[in-house]
C-alpha cells in the first residue's frame, strides 16, 4: 500500500512540477505573478471531457455541486491542485526509519 501511495504521490508531484514550470515561464515573461487555472489547461488539452464531467455532475448529482464546489476548485492553479495531494500521498507512503542519535564527539 505504501508503494502505491509513493507512486501516486510521485506522479502527482511530477504533473504539478510541469504545470509550475509552464506558469513560471509565463511569470518571467510578464514579470508579475500569474497562474493558469486548471480548467483552462483542461480545456486546452481536452475540452469535451471537461464538458462531459460538467454534464455528469449537473445531471446525476446537483447543479449546485458544480457551481459551488467543483468549479471553484478548477479555478485554482493546476500545480497547487496536483502538488498538495501529491505531497500528502508521498508523505503517507514514506518509509519510516529509526532515528539514530549520535553524540557530537562521534561526528
Amino acid at each position: 500500500m505504501k508503494f502505491a501511495f509513493r507512486l501516486l504521490g510521485t506522479w502527482l508531484i511530477g504533473i504539478a512540477l510541469v504545470l509550475l514550470i509552464i506558469d513560471g515561464a509565463r511569470m518571467l515573461a510578464v514579470t508579475e505573478f500569474v497562474y493558469t487555472p486548471l480548467h483552462q489547461t483542461w480545456e486546452a488539452l481536452n475540452s469535451p471531457s471537461l464538458e462531459g464531467l460538467r454534464e455528469v455532475v449537473v445531471t446525476r448529482l446537483h447543479p449546485a455541486i458544480w457551481d459551488s464546489l467543483i468549479w471553484p476548485l478548477l479555478s485554482l492553479p493546476g500545480w497547487a491542485l496536483f502538488g498538495l495531494p501529491g505531497l500528502m500521498f508521498a508523505v503517507a507512503g514514506a518509509k519510516r526509519t529509526a532515528r539514530r542519535y549520535r553524540k557530537f564527539e562521534q561526528l
